[in-house]
């Protein structure tokens, strides 16, 4: 596997579930993010989710916003 994984068990769906409701965002969105925060990314690069935005120790940055 080139890329590092993490599996989704109880735990990270009960994490996922407190980021849905805190920041009133979409459950797999979510899952993503308790996902990255588990593999300690520090960024989560995404055009869905509040581009600058920390989410409890994970920024999303969107890629096709124009720098500046």
């Amino acid at each position: 596997m080139a890329f590092p994984m993490t599996a989704v068990d109880g735990t990270l769906v009960l994490e996922a579930v407190q980021i849905a409701e805190r920041f009133q965002i979409g459950h797999f969105d979510a899952q993503i993010l308790a996902a990255a925060k588990r593999m300690g990314c520090a960024t989560v690069y995404s055009e869905d989710l509040n581009s600058g935005q920390d989410y409890g120790g994970v920024r999303v940055v969107n890629p096709f916003l124009p720098k500046g």
